[in-house]
């Protein structure tokens, strides 16, 4: 009896299992996954056996179903990096949008953080928002559009309003400030020449030196030689409500003003003193 060379015996084995035998020898050299190996492994114990071909045809469909399975894991991890990769791009475009918000709308929000004002997000940039209306389309038009005519009424009202609200604060009203602070630069006046330099009506005058005097501020005073005069004369006590009041309305005016860039502040001035002379001067003439 003669002895077959190994190589021949090999390639006497059929072509399936010297398929077989080839991928697990691969797999193992591949270092594969441990299922791989287990199949490789088995294939090749079936091979040495001389296991049947249905057995090998299922060990290398076993081995084909777990390269499927394989393969979709690995798809679905690639479908989650996807998925969280479109996550991150939508939400870089939200930092993005934010980060384009302009350095004069952050300025402003921090100047109406740092004085406690409601932010203007939560209202319109528009006059009637404000409070002011003028029964025209420029109640509703942006701030920026407004003429400069417009806009300076708007500002006066604002002005004014905040005036009367940190005056109020004091316990006296803005108007009865007006009259008091008149009377102490020259005390004695009837009500006619304090209306005249408070710029008030007379008869807002008689109103408030009602009030004035029933809290003690001022009192009247007949003239001794025209009993039909009322002279208005400060008391000790509304003294130093002016006083206590000036310094009330001085901090709260002082930080209301904040605001203003130290740069734009020469051109402010101008505007304002030329508003003030040119203002003065039409009240001069309404009153004559």
């Amino acid at each position: 009896m003669t002895d077959t060379a190994p190589d021949e015996q090999a390639a006497d084995e059929p072509a399936d299992q010297r398929a077989v035998a080839e991928r697990a020898a691969a797999l193992r050299a591949a270092g594969g996954s441990a299922d791989q190996r287990a199949v490789a492994e088995r294939a090749a114990a079936l091979r040495a056996a001389g296991g049947s071909a249905d057995q090998r045809a299922v060990a290398e469909q076993t081995a084909d179903q777990r390269a499927v399975a394989e393969q979709t894991a690995d798809q679905r991890a690639v479908a989650e990096q996807t998925a969280d990769q479109r996550a991150l791009a939508e939400q870089t475009a939200d930092q993005r949008a934010v980060a384009e918000q302009t350095a004069d709308e952050r300025a402003v929000a921090e100047r109406v953080a740092s004085n406690g004002l409601r932010p203007e997000a939560e209202r319109p940039n528009t006059a009637r928002a404000h409070g002011v209306r003028w029964g025209d389309a420029w109640d509703d038009m942006p701030l920026d559009r407004l003429p400069v005519s417009r806009l300076a009424g708007l500002a006066a009202r604002l002005i004014g309003t905040y005036w009367w609200y940190t005056a109020e604060g004091a316990g006296v009203s803005a108007a009865g400030l007006g009259v008091l602070s008149t009377l102490e630069e020259e005390d004695g006046l009837r009500s006619g020449e304090v209306a005249a330099r408070s710029w008030v009506t007379p008869p807002m005058v008689s109103y408030l030196a009602d009030v004035l005097e029933r809290d003690g501020y001022l009192r009247r005073l007949r003239d001794p030689h025209d009993r039909r005069v009322v002279h208005l004369h400060l008391t000790a006590a509304g003294r130093e409500k002016l006083q206590d009041a000036r310094e009330h309305v001085a901090a709260r005016w002082t930080t209301a003003f904040g605001y203003v860039d130290p740069a734009d502040e020469p051109v402010i001035r101008r505007f304002l003193l030329s508003t003030v002379g040119r203002f003065g001067e039409l009240i001069e003439q309404e009153q004559q």
